[in-house]
């Protein structure tokens, strides 16, 4: 709702069939004004996830040494 309602984000067309639809915002307001919908293409290649995890938890971390007591 925040990306929508605050953030002026918005899903398109291809979104529906995108893979990521349910962990995804969408484009921001002014990307169709500048790209047009037709450049949106959907996320085909992995199965549908609603893990908003699913892209970040196999990438490698660097926490600096003074965020270390509260980011491990």
């Amino acid at each position: 709702v925040r990306a929508e309602a605050d953030a002026g984000y918005k899903q398109y067309a291809a979104c529906s069939e995108c893979s990521a639809r349910h962990i995804c915002d969408g484009f921001h307001r002014d990307y169709a004004a500048l790209f047009g919908e037709d450049e949106a293409r959907p996320i085909t290649d992995i199965p549908v996830t609603h893990d908003p995890a699913y892209y970040i938890r196999d990438q490698d971390k660097i926490v600096e040494p003074e965020d270390r007591a509260w980011a491990l």
